[in-house]
């Protein structure tokens, strides 16, 4: 009963939000081919999902100014490269003791490296591009105007983001490792 409900909401939704819902599955469809080939390359996997986020900022059913849609789509995007490759970065120990597709492993590791040096050795890198992703978030999150819920949408950005960042990069390798 509940999955013909999903199934009717979905269809409702590709109807009303029909170029939405295109690039949203081109995106998805896209990971999937990525992940299932074994890419290597975080940019170009983690651009499918900050596609993604940056049309669920920018829907076509809002009139938004010219400005408003660039600086929400910069933020969208922006935020979706973060949350892939801090999800993928936080998840090198777990996915390297089960095996599990992971992009920073495939680069980065080498042969036989065990993970706390690996984790050790690309531990700043990650967390520098991260830091310059966090800022063009901030930048971006600058030239909206919000017109509700600002201080809790900064928080997010200035103190949220930066404190998930903290927590997953900071950490020493045995600490990661062994979470």
């Amino acid at each position: 009963c509940a999955i013909l409900f999903y199934k009717r909401q979905l269809k409702k939704c590709r109807k009303a939000y029909a170029q939405e819902y295109s690039l949203i599955e081109t995106q998805l469809k896209e990971l999937n081919r990525l992940e299932k080939q074994h890419c290597d390359d975080i940019d170009r996997v983690a651009d499918c999902f900050a596609k993604i986020l940056e049309c669920l900022f920018t829907p076509s059913y809002l009139s938004l100014t010219e400005s408003e849609k660039k600086a929400l789509g910069v933020f969208g995007y922006q935020l979706g490269r973060f949350i892939y490759i801090i999800d993928a970065f936080q998840d090198i120990p777990e996915d390297d003791k089960h095996h599990n597709y992971n992009p920073i492993l495939l680069k980065e590791r080498k042969k036989g490296e065990p993970i706390d040096t690996f984790y050790s050795r690309v531990k700043e890198t990650y967390r520098f591009s991260l830091t310059l992703t966090l800022d063009a978030i901030a930048k971006s999150f600058e030239l909206i105007p919000f017109r509700r819920y600002r201080p809790i949408i900064e928080n997010v950005v200035y103190l949220g983001l930066r404190s998930a960042l903290d927590k997953v990069t900071i950490q020493d390798s045995k600490t990661a490792v062994e979470s």
